[in-house]
């Protein structure tokens, strides 16, 4: 199993950084962020005509998200990267509501 290691590394920082180690979330960042990019891409990939976000800023995004919740615990990456995904799809539903909600204000 050659993403052993990595696997094991990832949460470890995921608990270190859970206990408040800045050190261990710039770390995590690091090793986690082509993955975050990959769910990233693939959420808005074939989304609505005029869509500006781009993948990073969906991750940046999420990654605030995910820094301020305080209840989530992820006991192991695959978790981790659900939650991500889910924050991420509900960061997209948010933008689509608000540009929804723009077009039903627009005065005629």
């Amino acid at each position: 199993m050659a993403d052993g290691g990595k696997a094991k590394d990832i949460t470890q920082l995921l608990g270190e950084w859970r206990q408040g180690s800045r050190e261990a979330q710039a770390e995590l960042f690091e090793k986690i962020y082509p993955e975050l990019r990959q769910i990233a891409a693939n959420r808005v990939r074939g989304l609505w005509p005029g869509v500006t976000l781009r993948p990073t800023e969906l991750i940046h995004e999420t990654w605030i998200r995910l820094a301020e919740s305080r209840g989530m615990s992820f006991e192991h990456r695959g978790k981790f990267y659900s939650m991500a995904a889910v924050i991420m799809r509900h960061i997209l539903v948010d933008r689509a509501r608000a540009r929804r909600s723009q077009k039903r204000q627009a005065p005629e």
